[in-house]
């Protein structure tokens, strides 16, 4: 393992304990057994460190799913993967408090506020992992013509629009027709 990994299991295991704010460099170089010099090496700025810290709790959490399978609908293919960032049942609603709790600390924040840096780097994740899928769709020629990112950002904006409206008027049937909602939007504007 390459000192740099090292340092990212250390700022992990840090996280996962007392959570993200207690990402100061002198925690994770004492953490990690290196000086703050060599951490500044390997991580130059403290969102450097936070954003890859971020990005190991995050990657586990959503998967590629059959993205890459040529022999499954593309439609179906980037529905599914989407569908992630959304519950998945109605007990899973209430989660979404957490989320709408970072956007809410990400209004008002002052720099340096861990809530604020943690919202933009799972944003940041988030749309990374759906270029990624929308790359794949592109290379085997199955989306709709758009600008660069288009797809990401219109797909990401609905997730958010869907999320939000589960949390103000969640209704009996609200969780079907969300996910409906996003096959929709998945095949009528992105995919062929």
């Amino acid at each position: 393992m390459s000192r740099r990994e090292e340092i990212l299991r250390a700022a992990v295991a840090l996280a996962t304990e007392q959570g993200t704010g207690a990402l100061s460099v002198r925690a994770v170089a004492a953490r990690a057994g290196v000086g703050a010099s060599t951490l500044r090496h390997y991580f130059p700025t403290q969102d450097e460190l936070h954003h890859a810290v971020v990005g190991e709790l995050f990657a586990p959490q959503v998967k590629d799913r059959r993205i890459a399978d040529p022999s499954v609908d593309a439609g179906d293919r980037l529905t599914e993967c989407l569908a992630q960032f959304m519950p998945s049942e109605d007990a899973e609603i209430p989660l979404l408090q957490g989320w709408l709790g970072l956007y809410a600390n990400a209004v008002g924040r002052g720099d340096g506020d861990a809530g604020a840096r943690l919202l933009e780097s799972l944003v940041l994740h988030a749309r990374e992992r759906v270029e990624t899928w929308i790359a794949l769709l592109d290379a085997e020629g199955r989306l709709r013509p758009a600008p660069p990112g288009r797809h990401a950002r219109t797909l990401l904006a609905l997730l958010d629009g869907l999320c939000l409206s589960l949390l103000a008027a969640p209704e009996d049937d609200a969780l079907a027709e969300a996910h409906a909602t996003l096959e929709d939007v998945v095949r009528r504007l992105v995919v062929t």
